[in-house]
Protein backbone atom coordinates (compact mmCIF):
# COMPACT_ATOMS: atom_id res chain seq x y z
CA UNK A 1 0.00 0.00 0.00
CA UNK A 2 1.17 3.55 -0.75
CA UNK A 3 -0.21 6.80 0.64
CA UNK A 4 0.80 10.07 -1.01
CA UNK A 5 -0.02 13.62 0.00
CA UNK A 6 0.59 16.85 -1.92
CA UNK A 7 -0.58 14.86 -4.93
CA UNK A 8 -1.38 16.82 -8.08
CA UNK A 9 -4.35 15.55 -10.05
CA UNK A 10 -4.88 15.08 -13.00
CA UNK A 11 -1.20 15.68 -13.74
CA UNK A 12 -0.41 12.55 -11.76
CA UNK A 13 -2.05 10.17 -14.24
CA UNK A 14 1.32 8.89 -15.44
CA UNK A 15 2.41 8.30 -11.86
CA UNK A 16 -0.80 6.40 -11.13
CA UNK A 17 -0.10 4.24 -14.15
CA UNK A 18 3.41 3.53 -12.85
CA UNK A 19 1.96 2.48 -9.50
CA UNK A 20 -0.46 0.22 -11.33
CA UNK A 21 2.39 -1.40 -13.26
CA UNK A 22 4.15 -2.01 -9.91
CA UNK A 23 1.13 -3.91 -8.61
CA UNK A 24 -0.70 -1.08 -6.85
CA UNK A 25 -3.63 -1.13 -9.24
CA UNK A 26 -6.40 -0.34 -6.76
CA UNK A 27 -6.42 3.42 -6.23
CA UNK A 28 -8.42 6.23 -4.69
CA UNK A 29 -7.74 9.94 -5.06
CA UNK A 30 -8.91 13.04 -3.24
CA UNK A 31 -8.14 15.74 -5.81
CA UNK A 32 -7.53 19.36 -4.93
CA UNK A 33 -10.43 21.06 -6.69
CA UNK A 34 -8.46 24.31 -6.90
CA UNK A 35 -5.86 22.59 -9.07
CA UNK A 36 -3.19 22.91 -6.37
CA UNK A 37 -1.03 20.39 -4.56
CA UNK A 38 -3.31 19.51 -1.62
CA UNK A 39 -4.59 16.25 -3.12
CA UNK A 40 -4.21 12.77 -1.65
CA UNK A 41 -3.71 9.35 -3.26
CA UNK A 42 -4.01 5.86 -1.78
CA UNK A 43 -2.82 2.91 -3.89
CA UNK A 44 -3.14 -0.70 -2.81
CA UNK A 45 -2.45 -4.24 -3.96
CA UNK A 46 -5.85 -5.16 -2.50
CA UNK A 47 -9.27 -3.87 -3.57
CA UNK A 48 -10.30 -0.78 -1.64
CA UNK A 49 -13.37 1.40 -1.43
CA UNK A 50 -14.16 4.89 -0.15
CA UNK A 51 -14.80 5.02 3.58
CA UNK A 52 -17.58 7.01 5.16
CA UNK A 53 -15.60 9.22 7.56
CA UNK A 54 -15.06 12.65 6.03
CA UNK A 55 -13.33 15.79 7.23
CA UNK A 56 -15.94 18.52 7.65
CA UNK A 57 -13.69 21.52 7.00
CA UNK A 58 -12.86 23.53 3.85
CA UNK A 59 -10.56 21.49 1.58
CA UNK A 60 -11.37 18.45 3.67
CA UNK A 61 -12.19 16.29 0.63
CA UNK A 62 -8.66 16.82 -0.72
CA UNK A 63 -6.68 16.75 2.51
CA UNK A 64 -8.39 13.73 4.10
CA UNK A 65 -8.99 10.49 2.18
CA UNK A 66 -10.54 7.52 3.97
CA UNK A 67 -10.27 4.07 2.37
CA UNK A 68 -11.49 0.67 3.52
CA UNK A 69 -9.50 -2.40 2.48
CA UNK A 70 -11.93 -5.22 3.22
CA UNK A 71 -9.58 -8.00 2.16
CA UNK A 72 -7.13 -7.30 4.98
CA UNK A 73 -9.57 -5.76 7.46
CA UNK A 74 -7.99 -2.30 7.68
CA UNK A 75 -9.13 1.30 7.32
CA UNK A 76 -6.49 3.65 5.91
CA UNK A 77 -6.55 7.45 5.86
CA UNK A 78 -4.21 9.75 3.94
CA UNK A 79 -4.00 13.17 5.56
CA UNK A 80 -2.44 16.54 4.75
CA UNK A 81 -2.78 19.23 7.42
CA UNK A 82 -2.05 22.78 6.25
CA UNK A 83 0.84 24.75 7.66
CA UNK A 84 0.21 27.60 10.10
CA UNK A 85 0.96 30.99 8.58
CA UNK A 86 -0.25 34.02 10.53
CA UNK A 87 -3.22 34.12 12.89
CA UNK A 88 -5.72 32.89 10.27
CA UNK A 89 -3.40 30.06 9.30
CA UNK A 90 -3.08 28.95 12.91
CA UNK A 91 -6.86 28.98 13.34
CA UNK A 92 -7.22 26.97 10.14
CA UNK A 93 -4.68 24.42 11.29
CA UNK A 94 -6.39 24.11 14.68
CA UNK A 95 -9.71 23.47 12.92
CA UNK A 96 -8.17 20.70 10.85
CA UNK A 97 -6.61 19.07 13.87
CA UNK A 98 -9.81 19.29 15.92
CA UNK A 99 -11.77 17.66 13.10
CA UNK A 100 -9.16 14.89 12.80
CA UNK A 101 -9.31 14.16 16.52
CA UNK A 102 -13.13 13.93 16.26
CA UNK A 103 -12.87 11.57 13.27
CA UNK A 104 -10.23 9.47 14.97
CA UNK A 105 -12.69 8.69 17.75
CA UNK A 106 -14.98 7.11 15.13
CA UNK A 107 -12.18 4.95 13.73
CA UNK A 108 -10.38 3.94 16.91
CA UNK A 109 -12.15 0.66 17.65
CA UNK A 110 -10.96 -1.14 14.50
CA UNK A 111 -7.58 -1.53 12.79
CA UNK A 112 -6.89 1.84 11.24
CA UNK A 113 -3.88 3.78 10.00
CA UNK A 114 -3.95 7.56 9.66
CA UNK A 115 -0.79 8.69 7.89
CA UNK A 116 0.57 11.65 5.98
CA UNK A 117 1.90 15.15 6.49
CA UNK A 118 0.64 16.50 9.82
CA UNK A 119 2.84 19.60 9.74
CA UNK A 120 3.57 19.26 13.45
CA UNK A 121 4.94 16.83 16.00
CA UNK A 122 6.23 16.66 19.55
CA UNK A 123 8.45 19.40 20.92
CA UNK A 124 12.08 18.38 21.54
CA UNK A 125 11.48 14.97 19.92
CA UNK A 126 10.29 15.63 16.37
CA UNK A 127 12.17 18.95 16.42
CA UNK A 128 15.14 20.14 18.43
CA UNK A 129 13.27 23.08 19.97
CA UNK A 130 9.62 23.96 20.61
CA UNK A 131 8.40 25.78 17.50
CA UNK A 132 5.60 23.48 16.34
CA UNK A 133 2.08 24.88 16.26
CA UNK A 134 -0.68 22.43 17.26
CA UNK A 135 1.74 20.13 19.07
CA UNK A 136 -0.88 19.98 21.83
CA UNK A 137 -3.31 18.39 19.35
CA UNK A 138 -0.67 15.84 18.42
CA UNK A 139 -0.32 14.98 22.10
CA UNK A 140 -4.10 14.66 22.40
CA UNK A 141 -4.09 12.00 19.68
CA UNK A 142 -1.51 10.04 21.62
CA UNK A 143 -3.37 10.53 24.91
CA UNK A 144 -6.54 9.13 23.33
CA UNK A 145 -4.79 5.82 22.63
CA UNK A 146 -3.51 6.31 19.09
CA UNK A 147 0.08 5.12 18.62
CA UNK A 148 2.86 6.88 16.72
CA UNK A 149 3.93 3.82 14.74
CA UNK A 150 7.44 5.08 14.06
CA UNK A 151 8.16 6.08 17.65
CA UNK A 152 6.74 2.80 18.95
CA UNK A 153 9.56 1.04 17.12
CA UNK A 154 12.41 3.55 17.26
CA UNK A 155 11.86 5.60 20.39
CA UNK A 156 13.05 9.21 20.40
CA UNK A 157 15.78 8.96 17.74
CA UNK A 158 16.27 11.97 15.48
CA UNK A 159 14.57 11.18 12.18
CA UNK A 160 13.52 14.36 10.33
CA UNK A 161 11.35 14.07 7.25
CA UNK A 162 11.72 17.70 6.12
CA UNK A 163 14.53 20.23 6.13
CA UNK A 164 13.84 23.90 6.81
CA UNK A 165 16.32 26.33 5.20
CA UNK A 166 14.89 29.09 7.40
CA UNK A 167 15.58 27.26 10.66
CA UNK A 168 18.59 25.42 9.22
CA UNK A 169 17.26 22.32 10.94
CA UNK A 170 15.31 19.13 10.32
CA UNK A 171 11.77 18.41 11.49
CA UNK A 172 9.65 15.27 11.58
CA UNK A 173 6.33 16.35 10.06
CA UNK A 174 5.18 13.07 8.52
CA UNK A 175 3.70 10.48 10.86
CA UNK A 176 1.69 7.28 11.01
CA UNK A 177 -0.93 6.91 13.74
CA UNK A 178 -2.25 3.44 14.55
CA UNK A 179 -5.64 3.18 16.22
CA UNK A 180 -6.17 1.66 19.68
CA UNK A 181 -7.86 -1.24 17.84
CA UNK A 182 -4.77 -2.01 15.72
CA UNK A 183 -2.13 -4.64 16.34
CA UNK A 184 1.34 -3.19 16.96
CA UNK A 185 3.52 -2.26 13.97
CA UNK A 186 6.14 -4.77 12.92
CA UNK A 187 8.60 -2.57 10.98
CA UNK A 188 9.27 1.02 9.99
CA UNK A 189 12.52 1.97 8.34
CA UNK A 190 13.84 5.44 9.23
CA UNK A 191 15.72 7.51 6.72
CA UNK A 192 19.32 6.42 6.22
CA UNK A 193 20.32 9.68 4.54
CA UNK A 194 21.35 12.75 6.53
CA UNK A 195 18.98 15.71 6.54
CA UNK A 196 20.85 18.63 5.00
CA UNK A 197 19.86 21.58 2.89
CA UNK A 198 21.34 19.90 -0.18
CA UNK A 199 20.12 16.38 0.59
CA UNK A 200 16.73 16.33 2.25
CA UNK A 201 15.77 12.85 3.45
CA UNK A 202 12.99 10.79 1.94
CA UNK A 203 9.77 11.02 3.93
CA UNK A 204 8.90 7.52 5.17
CA UNK A 205 6.28 7.69 7.88
CA UNK A 206 4.27 4.52 7.53
CA UNK A 207 5.05 1.38 9.52
CA UNK A 208 4.61 -2.09 8.08
CA UNK A 209 1.30 -3.39 9.36
CA UNK A 210 0.85 -6.98 10.46
CA UNK A 211 -1.60 -9.13 8.46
Amino acid sequence: MAVLTEYRHPNGADFQAMLGDAGFGHQLTGPDESGGYAGTLIASRHPLRPGGVRLDVPEGSARWLHAVIDGIGWDVVGCLIPAASGAKGKDRKNSFWDAIITNAAQLGSRPCLITGDFNTGRHHIDETGATFHASDRFERMLDSGWVDGFRALHGDISAPTWWSPGYNNGFRLDHAFLSPGSPPPVACQPSTRPATRSAAPPRPACPTMPP
